[in-house]
Order: structure tokens, then sequence, then C-alpha cells
């Protein structure tokens, strides 16, 4: 058991957002848990957001983490935003072969060319890959780099 309460303005606005937009809320039978980005103006790394909710980025149902299709269904059920998905043919132009399949090399690749868009509503931060055995590998781009540095 912890030995005290964690407490923060912060904490206290995003449980009165879950709490506004999400009055009745519980977790479905059998969701043992659910990876949510809060997504706040106010706290925007670079990205700027033009609106304040919740992003479900994952869930395990049954011991398992759900596919990505699948968490779209839960997330539609649940009123929760999903990330915008890159297709593989994103990484490598002209797309993959019978049998290829990206690599965390084209990932990288991608990341580190990535160009910033005159429309700061257009730019990526980066990506969450999600390898087959439910792994999460969070990529930054240059940008989110520079920004940073």
């Amino acid at each position: 058991s912890s030995k005290s309460v964690g407490f923060s303005e912060d904490i206290s606005k995003v449980r009165g957002m879950l709490e506004e937009k999400h009055p009745n809320f519980c977790l479905p039978k059998g969701v043992t848990s659910l990876i949510v980005e809060v997504v706040r103006p106010e706290v925007q790394v670079c990205v700027p957001y033009s609106y304040q909710g919740f992003r479900l980025l994952a869930v395990m149902k049954d011991g398992a983490w759900l596919t990505e299709d699948a968490a779209d269904v839960m997330s539609k059920d649940l009123g929760m935003e999903r990330p915008k998905r890159l297709s593989f043919e994103a990484l490598k132009p002209g797309g993959y072969g019978a049998g290829e399949a990206p690599t965390l090399s084209d990932v990288m690749a991608k990341a580190e060319a990535y160009v910033m868009s005159d429309n700061p509503h257009d730019l990526e931060e980066g990506w969450v890959v999600v390898m087959k055995n439910g792994l999460r590998l969070k990529v930054k781009t240059e940008v989110w780099n520079m920004i940073h540095a």
C-alpha cells in the first residue's frame, strides 16, 4: 500500500474532464486496463490540440492486448478518439512486396527524414509502433528532437 496520496491541480482537472465527458464511466466486462492519452490544449507538447478529450491507445481484455481494429471498435463504444494510424506503405515508397514487412530501420528512417509542414495541425511528433507481440515503441521525429534538445 502507498504511504501517501498523490495530488496535483493537473490530476484534478483531468478527473473533472473524465467526470464531465464520461459521467458513468466503467470498464467494459473483461477489460482490466486502458491506456489513454489525455488531450488538452494547455498541455500540448508540439502538436497544437484544437479539442479536449481522451484518446484510447490500447486495451487489455481477458488477459491479452486487443488488436488495433478491436480497439477502434471499443473506442467508439466508449466515445473516445483514436490516434491516427499510418499504413505500412507510408514507410516505404512503393510499399512492400509479398513476404516483406516493415523494419524498425524503416520507421527510424521516416522519423529522421520527416519534414515539418507549414500547417501546425499537420505536425507529427512521432509514432508509436505496435509490434506483433503487443510491445509498443515510441519513435520521435527530428522536429520533436529539435524542440526538446
